[in-house]
């Protein structure tokens, strides 16, 4: 299938939003990661105080980072 400038623009920038978001993400994790490290007993309301990242976010990422042992 051929796209014309305007569908493959925007295949362009899900492809982009997508990688964009899967970085921010990494980053984030590993931002709540060092965060632990660095204060071993922590709350997660006190990570989400520390970095700036929303509650339910340090929540996910927190659950993932314990799913990933």
């Amino acid at each position: 299938m051929l796209f014309n400038s305007g569908e493959r623009g925007e295949r362009k920038i899900k492809v982009n939003k997508t990688w964009n978001q899967h970085i921010v993400k990494q980053e984030n994790k590993f931002l709540v990661l060092r965060t632990i490290r660095e204060n071993s007993s922590i709350s997660s309301a006190d990570i989400a105080t520390s970095t700036g990242l929303n509650k339910g976010t340090v929540s996910s990422l927190v659950t993932e980072l314990l799913n990933d042992k």
